[in-house]
Formats: structure tokens, sequence, C-alpha cells
């Protein structure tokens, strides 16, 4: 199996609270199997939750979209053959926020259902249009928000815990 890698660094304004923020970023496009999968990675801190548990468990791809699917996390569309990601959206007056858990299959291929997913540290973002989500440095997110995604990471993590391998 090859990997390829291609990098082109952007420049971004952004208009935040009457100031301009000028940030750049990296668009990444990897080739993977000869499918090409794109991911925006933005510089800063992000909004992670550590220590959850979730990062530390392995398990079948078809209990964990089961479980996943209970707590509103919805993959979809969002796979390739090595990778998943599960999202909750959150509409709030302060904007539209993703409580996102990524994955990667650590055996088999996810597109044939037969797979075992490696969790990732589950992460907060922020979407702002027509960029996509934003996990950078100076991202404030609601209290009450952050409290019920803790609560629901722990819910998951210990559902998932009792069939993880």
């Amino acid at each position: 199996m090859q990997t390829v890698l291609f990098a082109q660094i952007y420049s971004l304004q952004v208009i935040k609270n009457s100031t301009i923020i000028k940030m750049n970023y990296i668009l990444l496009q990897y080739r993977f199997r000869n499918l090409g999968a794109w991911q925006l990675f933005l510089g800063g801190i992000r909004m992670k939750f550590e220590n959850t548990g979730i990062e530390k468990l392995k398990a079948d791809i078809n209990r964990l979209d089961d479980v996943m699917q209970e707590y509103g996390l919805v993959r979809a569309g969002q796979w390739d053959y090595d990778r998943v990601t599960y999202d909750r959206k959150f509409e709030l007056k302060e904007g539209i926020f993703y409580l996102r858990i990524q994955g990667f299959a650590a055996e088999g291929d996810v597109d044939t259902f037969k797979a075992t997913i490696q969790l990732l540290t589950p992460l907060l973002g922020k979407h702002y249009y027509p960029h996509g989500v934003e996990y950078g440095e100076g991202e404030n997110f609601p209290a009450s928000l952050v409290t019920q995604c803790k609560k629901i990471l722990e819910n998951v993590a210990e559902e998932i815990s009792q069939f993880a391998l």
C-alpha cells in the first residue's frame, strides 16, 4: 500500500468581533488505495476531551455504529477504507457546534463492515460558513455545551467498554 501526500498552504482572513484575524491553514490530500480524502488542519489549540477513556477503546464497527447512533453521533458518509468519523450537531444561539469522535481500522476494512475500530480523542468544534468546522485557539464553547458533551462521552465510553476488545 502506498500513501501519497499533497499539501497546499492558504491564507485566510476571518472577521470576528469586528477584528480581522489572519490565519494560515494547510489543505492536505491523502491518496490511499487510489482514493482521495481531503482533510483540513488548522493551527492552534483543539478542544479535546482527554481522559474520557474513549481513546483506549477498540470495538467492532457494527456494534460501534449502533451505540453511536443511540447518542446522536452519526457516521453517515464520513468514512473511507480505514477511517471513520462520528459527528453530533448542536445548533445553539451562539452558533453551530459539532462533537466529533474519530477512529481508524486497527483490523479489517470499514467498507466491508468487518473492521475493528480504534477510537481517538473526541473533539468539539464550531462551524463557520463557508469554511467548515474550526477547532482553533480562541474558540469559545458554551459551558452548558461542554457539560452536555462530557456527559454524552461518559455514557458512550461506558457502553462501548462493555463489548470493547
